[in-house]
């Protein structure tokens, strides 16, 4: 620029605050990284993720800031991994909070001394005892913060003790799970027998239907199916079809859509779109500043117990007059016999489904 352009330039913006008229200066947009902490690979927590990054996605465009998600924090299934991830995440400068996708690395991060905010995916999977959750409502742990359905795994057992008359009640759990946080879960299982006067039995499972079913003991009559972050969706499915053929009644953490795939019973309703909402806005205040004391982590649910009457009828198993009145019933075409005749079961299970 010549020097009688620059005397031009400076006439204009010396004319321009004389107007006072504004100058807009384009400003840069800020990004915060989120660090990505996995116990290993699993599909259940990709789609966790996937879930919060889109709503977060609009969240941040209101917010003026821009978001990146660093995925190298993988501890591939090693448990004495976990914390030196989340050590690395915590230490890496480029890491404004950091997002735990796996029940080891929920449970591990808790208990560290935290640089910077956490946020929790899974806490509420290993939680028996609403633990960790103040008078208000939020985290009682500094720069710590989850998202939590309260006693999800409490009402869950009592229903599956109640609609199968069994005091021992089998629970399918992550085998890497159960040896990373044993010590944790010992305490807690005690807890809860006492309170609903039932055995909680522990079963350490791999990533397939059928290492599984081969930790199930023969004569298992009732099973509780939580998370299993290792399972992939089809190898969920068929679980459910293999417990159906064993007779086996199974009670779904997920719930209504477990319930859709084969599994007896569920309470669960399918609130993934809340869930995912709920975290984006605890990472996004996070990175607004806000502290994570005054962040909410109770989850509110609507529970409605689902039946699936095609599996109720596979493993010989009728519900009570009060649950068919209370319960919504689903697979009921299955009861209609060849000849056009049914049960008194069945009639009743008609006759409470299609009463307006």
């Amino acid at each position: 620029m010549n020097t009688h352009s620059t005397r031009v330039l400076l006439i204009i913006l010396m004319a321009m605050v004389a107007c006072r008229v504004p100058i807009i200066v384009a400003q840069e947009t800020e990004t915060k990284r989120i660090a990505i902490v996995r116990d290993g690979n699993s599909e259940f927590f990709d789609g966790l993720v996937r879930g919060f990054e889109a709503e977060l996605k609009e969240l941040a465009e209101g917010g003026g800031y821009e978001f990146e998600l660093l995925n190298e924090f993988n501890a591939r299934g090693k448990a004495s991994e976990v914390v030196v991830q989340l050590r690395k995440a915590l230490n890496d400068p480029r890491v404004d909070v950091v997002y735990t996708a796996g029940i080891v690395a929920s449970s591990k991060a808790q208990r560290l001394e935290a640089s910077k905010p956490i946020v929790a995916g899974a806490i509420e999977f290993s939680n028996f005892a609403d633990e960790g959750v103040s008078k208000t409502g939020t985290s009682s742990r500094p720069n710590f913060t989850f998202v939590q359905e309260p006693q999800r795994i409490r009402v869950d057992l009592a229903e599956l003790a109640r609609l199968s008359g069994e005091r021992t009640l089998y629970t399918l759990i992550d085998g890497a799970v159960i040896q990373a946080i044993s010590e944790d879960l010992g305490p807690r299982v005690q807890a809860m027998e006492a309170l609903l006067d039932v055995d909680v039995v522990l079963l350490p499972v791999g990533n397939t239907a059928a290492s599984c079913m081969a930790a199930l003991p023969k004569g298992a009559r009732a099973v509780y199916v939580p998370i299993i972050p290792s399972l992939p969706s089809k190898e969920r499915k068929k679980l459910f079809s293999m417990l159906k053929a064993r007779k086996v009644m199974a009670l779904s953490m997920i719930g209504w859509r477990d319930v859709g795939n084969g599994a007896l019973a569920g309470l669960s309703a399918e609130n993934g779109k809340a869930l995912f909402r709920r975290m984006a806005l605890n990472i996004h205040q996070v990175l607004l500043g806000i502290p994570t004391n005054l962040l909410p982590v109770l989850l509110r649910s609507s529970d409605r117990l689902r039946i699936n009457m095609k599996t109720a009828a596979a493993i010989g198993w009728s519900p009570d007059y009060d649950t068919l009145l209370s319960a919504e019933l689903v697979g009921l075409e299955a009861l209609q016999q060849r000849d056009g005749k049914l049960s008194l079961e069945q009639a009743m299970a008609t006759a409470a489904d299609r009463n307006v």
